[in-house]
């Protein structure tokens, strides 16, 4: 797994045992559209913004982040998930 620093805080695309923040982001080239998560030690969804934004390349024509979560909210939606499932 391949964990990258930026400004103090740990990033991955691999979730990490003690990540933070999870955001699901979006980003355009003039021929495709990549979306991924990355997960995140930081805790301020602005910083990560920044943090984003400093690490583009002219390539990409669109950046977004189109979802975030907690690792707090992605625990409870496993779990009702997985609760939800067992009940089909």
């Amino acid at each position: 797994m391949k964990i990258k620093k930026v400004n103090g805080a740990e990033y991955s695309r691999e979730e990490f045992t003690n990540y933070n923040l999870r955001v699901k982001v979006e980003f355009k080239t003039k021929t495709d559209v990549h979306i991924f998560d990355i997960y995140t030690t930081e805790r301020d969804k602005e910083k990560v913004w920044d943090d984003l934004l400093e690490s583009i390349t002219n390539k990409v024509t669109s950046f977004n982040i189109i979802h975030s979560s907690t690792r707090e909210q992605d625990e409870l939606s496993s779990k009702w998930i997985g609760k939800w499932l067992n009940e089909i």
